[in-house]
């Protein structure tokens, strides 16, 4: 078992992804290109209060202690859920919020603990 960051190269993991319109199944392709490698993003007219999901299936079963986000400068979220399972049994895993009337910004730690 990998012990390390999955979405790394180096893990010679190839995790297939979708990026979904928050709650349902239908499509919302990142539209802003932030830099070359793994950034992606949308911009504020496609989102606006919409939110997204991104779903990420792993070819092997892996433990996941944490899921690290990294919001480009000036962008900033309200919440942030990690979804753990498949099909019918999807269950919040973690749950990283921001302070009342406020919203969070840069780098977001979401502890998990799950395999």
């Amino acid at each position: 078992m990998l012990i390390g960051r999955l979405n790394h190269p180096e893990s010679n993991l190839s995790p297939t992804h979708r990026f979904l319109r928050r709650g349902t199944n239908i499509s919302l392709e990142p539209d802003i290109q932030i830099a070359s490698g793994d950034a992606f993003g949308w911009s504020w007219t496609t989102l606006m209060d919409v939110g997204v999901d991104i779903a990420y299936a792993w070819p092997t079963e892996n433990y996941i202690g944490a899921v690290c986000l990294k919001l480009a400068d000036g962008a900033a979220v309200q919440a942030a859920e990690v979804w753990c399972g498949s099909g019918d049994d999807l269950r919040c895993c973690g749950r990283h919020d921001a302070r009342t009337g406020e919203s969070c910004g840069g780098a977001i730690d979401i502890a998990v603990g799950v395999t």
